[in-house]
């Protein structure tokens, strides 16, 4: 019985081990997803000399990078955004059941109010600049490549974003 249960926590912990190691790094999905679009580009130019260079391709890698560090940040603020929410409420509630027993303590209690209300206001900002962030992430990354792209290869590269657009 002892042997089976050792057995059986050494594969839980095998298999716990193997999952956690498959999840990919920023880096890994970036280089993934970057590659394709390189050898896109490359198989559309016959001209050697006007191939992608290494530093181009480093460039464009270092661009995808950024965007998949960017995206994965986006649920760790909207988590931060949601603590930060239930505080205010959590303040607020305790504000409106606070009974004055002066008018400093009324002034005092108006004015944490006020400034929770500001708070609030910029949590708000927090929000809609989260909700835009894909969207920046995507045109910041989009920008980054067309500057590193020179002519050919700056036309196979929109030929394949236009290829793309026309599947959806």
């Amino acid at each position: 019985m002892k042997k089976k249960l050792s057995l059986t926590l050494l594969f839980s912990l095998f298999a716990f081990a193997l999952c956690y190691a498959q999840t990919e790094t920023p880096e890994a999905r970036a280089k993934k997803k970057i590659e394709p679009v390189i050898k896109y580009i490359d198989s559309k130019i016959t001209d050697a000399a006007k191939k992608l260079t290494a530093a181009q391709k480093k460039e464009m890698t270092d661009a995808r990078i950024a965007y998949e560090i960017g995206s994965d940040s986006i649920p760790m603020i909207k988590a931060e955004i949601a603590k930060e929410a239930e505080e205010i409420k959590a303040k607020a509630a305790e504000l409106n059941e606070k009974v004055a027993a002066s008018d400093e303590e009324a002034e005092q209690i108006n004015a944490e109010k006020a400034a929770l209300a500001k708070r609030s206001e910029t949590l708000k900002e927090k929000q809609e600049d989260l909700k835009a962030m894909p969207e920046r992430l995507k045109t910041t990354f989009e920008e980054a490549i067309k500057k590193v792209l020179k002519g050919d290869q700056l036309k196979a590269y929109n030929e394949m974003l236009a290829a793309q657009k026309a599947k959806k």
